[in-house]
């Protein structure tokens, strides 16, 4: 069921019996989808129609999340078409070893809760506990990111020594950039995972939906009209003058001066967003009916992060001759 305007869930007060749904409390809810848990911050009327039904599949909340998200295909394509786009933009810098480390990671790295929950079951009943906290993406690289970045240096060395996988640059990764390359795999492998598991309904996302209006046509405050547009304005005009044309120019320098400035415009517009859903009472739209709040804080988190991570994994201009392999 939609809403009017066909963009989303509707959430009147009527409820609409559903084939294989049931009407559960608030306590048997949340221990069925212990997900809800960790979204303290949805809107009332989202939560409610999450809480109210819950699909009777008979399943443990591991095997939903198994049997959801996305398989190997999506997690292996969209790393390596990145590492490879990197690749190019970085002239070789950020190699086949870096590209390698990151897809593996972004494709195996959390999942493999799920071979130490099989493995764990032998000895003790702890293997769930355990594969529930590598399936997370900050736990995963807190967790095993040191003992793998081990792992991964000395393979890129070995890869080298034996001549399996070039780097173009002759040097094998070292620990920090394996460590690096880790986080981000991890944080990327949950790009698709928030945005395609548990039908659409996990914490992450169920939030991101949340931020927007869908309380009938969102009214047009004056105040949101002013605030949004003078910082959409405030940041093409900013771009335009740190990229002007002067007679000494340094792209290195323009380029962080331009993150610099879409970091702070970015910061400015999430805080107008979070002031006017979460401290102003009653609610009101910040940026009309859109989710932008949402969608800020994931790109921010789940997309910028693990590419900003790779770029510091990038091998320096002047190749330290110490890690080239014996």
């Amino acid at each position: 069921m939609l809403h009017e305007n066909g963009v989303g869930p509707a959430l009147s007060s009527e409820r609409v019996p559903r084939k294989g749904v049931v009407r559960v409390s608030k306590r048997s809810t949340t221990s069925r989808c212990p997900q809800l848990r960790h979204a303290p911050f949805l809107a009332p009327e989202i939560v409610s129609r999450t809480k109210s039904e819950v699909p009777l599949q008979g399943k443990a909340r591991g095997q939903n999340r198994k049997a959801a998200m996305p398989g190997p295909g999506p997690h292996l394509m969209y790393a390596m078409g990145s590492g490879v786009a990197m690749t190019k933009l970085s002239n070789g810098r950020f190699g086949p070893h870096h590209t390698l480390t990151y897809a593996v990671n972004a494709f195996f790295g959390p999942d493999i809760g799920s071979f130490t929950e099989w493995l764990g079951s032998f000895f003790s009943s702890s293997g769930s506990a355990l594969a529930d906290a590598i399936h997370d993406p900050v736990y995963y690289f807190l967790i095993l990111g040191l003992p793998l970045s081990f792992f991964y240096s000395w393979l890129s060395r070995l890869s080298l020594r034996i001549g399996i996988l070039d780097s173009f640059s002759g040097v094998p990764l070292s620990k920090r950039q394996c460590f690096l390359l880790i986080a981000a795999g991890s944080i990327s492998h949950f790009f698709l995972d928030h945005l395609f598991e548990e039908n659409g309904r996990s914490a992450m996302y169920t939030w991101i939906l949340s931020t927007g209006w869908w309380k009938g046509k969102a009214p047009v405050n004056p105040d949101a009209v002013f605030v949004v547009g003078f910082l959409c304005i405030c940041l093409v005009v900013g771009f335009i003058y740190i990229n002007r044309v002067m007679p000494v120019k340094s792209a290195i320098n323009q380029s962080y001066q331009s993150a610099n400035l879409i970091l702070i415009i970015a910061t400015l517009y999430c805080l107008w967003c979070a002031s006017q859903i979460y401290w102003v009472n009653p609610r009101r739209a910040p940026v009309g009916e859109e989710a932008d709040l949402g969608v800020l804080v994931f790109l921010a988190m789940y997309f910028f992060l693990p590419h900003c991570l790779c770029i510091m994994s990038i091998n320096p201009k002047d190749v330290d001759m110490a890690q080239l392999p014996l």
